[in-house]
């Protein structure tokens, strides 16, 4: 078979594996008349993958559990272009070139069936919409010592594709188009599962389609199949997303690379103490970050601003999560008439909880029930 193709199936299938052992990863290897499959599982989510149907297949077929890691570092350190796999007196012999590896093997192991039947809702979506609505509001997702925000919760709709994760001081929602809908469908995934899930869609970028179900998610490519289980929990959507739809009273757009620059400077000044930057809406945008001994202040030109000037404390880590998640040329920054701050993007809403920097203790408590964030668990 071809080493570009081993190594691709090789990468996607160990990606999903949260647990180690002590010979690594553990990998199944499939060979059929149809070709060569990999299987992965972990106790939250389980993976396939279909190699190209380009393998030369000798011999008997049959299915083996091998150490992933190592194998995927072996393969990966070499230059040829063809790999050779065969069983050879209890053990998996990896020929390229030259190079000989064996490695041991045991029984394979066997992927969990999926009915089918249980899912509600089937859509397809860009993957590389998925994979940045994903990366955009993971950060936001709670700790597992709040499980009843400790995800991303999916739902399928008539409107889309809807992303949403809050750990009671901030929330985030991303919308994504999609197309085909058999019913409503809604579930809460962890946070771990999301990033498996991110690191898995890198590199793809075709389409890929979502079946929801009470259990999990399928997500399935053309070449590979992942499934991901759920988390038991009635997700409080409802306050969350009150928070997200409060009407505003100010709103300034400025320029998404130049914020993300006067940001990184931000961050080096802002105190650990106080990891807060101050922001003052107005024309111009103002962003101040002092610590006991230094003071920085930095003024941006809007491009829009309309409502009152009003100043405000946020929290200089939330602000960067959002610039992180990169695709939007203009943030819009806003806060409403009862204190509660939000950014948003060509693509992706932020809200969060202001910091005290110079407020009242009482005006800081007016805006956490404004929020109604705390109440949501």
């Amino acid at each position: 078979m071809k080493r570009t193709a081993l190594l691709r199936a090789l990468n996607t299938a160990v990606g999903v594996m949260q647990s180690r052992t002590a010979g690594g990863k553990i990998v199944g290897m499939k060979v059929t008349a149809d070709g060569v499959v990999l299987s992965a599982q972990d106790p939250g989510a389980w993976i396939v993958v279909r190699m190209p149907k380009d393998a030369v297949l000798q011999g008997d077929t049959g299915a083996v559990d091998l150490p992933g890691r190592a194998l995927l570092e072996w393969v990966r350190a070499s230059e040829e272009e063809l790999v050779d796999v065969a069983k050879d007196q209890g053990r998996v012999v990896v020929r390229m070139g030259k190079s000989t590896a064996s490695f041991p093997y045991r029984p394979v192991h066997e992927i969990p069936d999926v009915d089918r039947n249980s899912y509600g809702a089937g859509v397809r979506v860009a993957a590389s919409d998925l994979k940045r609505g994903l990366r955009a509001v993971v950060s936001a997702a709670a700790k597992p010592q709040v499980p009843v925000l400790s995800g991303v919760h999916l739902r399928v709709a008539e409107d889309g594709m809807t992303l949403l994760a809050s750990d009671k001081t901030r929330a985030a929602r991303v919308v994504i188009p999609c197309e085909g809908m058999l019913t409503e469908a809604e579930v809460t995934l962890p946070v771990t599962a999301v990033s498996m899930l991110i690191r898995t869609l890198v590199a793809e970028e075709g389409p890929v389609d979502v079946e929801v179900g009470s259990r999990g998610v399928l997500i399935q490519t053309e070449e590979w199949t992942c499934f991901v289980h759920g988390v038991q929990v009635r997700y409080p959507v409802e306050n969350v997303t009150r928070a997200l739809d409060v009407a505003r009273s100010a709103v300034a757009d400025v320029d998404a690379r130049r914020f993300s620059a006067v940001l990184s400077r931000m961050v080096a000044i802002a105190s650990r103490d106080l990891s807060a930057v101050e922001i003052e809406l107005g024309n111009p945008v103002r962003l101040t970050s002092k610590t006991d001994i230094i003071r920085g202040e930095e003024v941006i030109e809007p491009v829009r601003f309309e409502g009152a000037p009003v100043r405000m404390g946020l929290n200089v880590l939330y602000l960067r999560d959002v610039v992180q998640a990169k695709g939007s040329e203009t943030l819009r920054f806003w806060v409403s008439n009862e204190g509660v701050a939000g950014v948003t993007t060509d693509w992706a809403e932020y809200v969060m909880a202001p910091m005290v920097t110079r407020w009242p203790r009482k005006v800081s408590h007016a805006v956490m029930q404004a929020c109604e964030l705390a109440g949501a668990v």
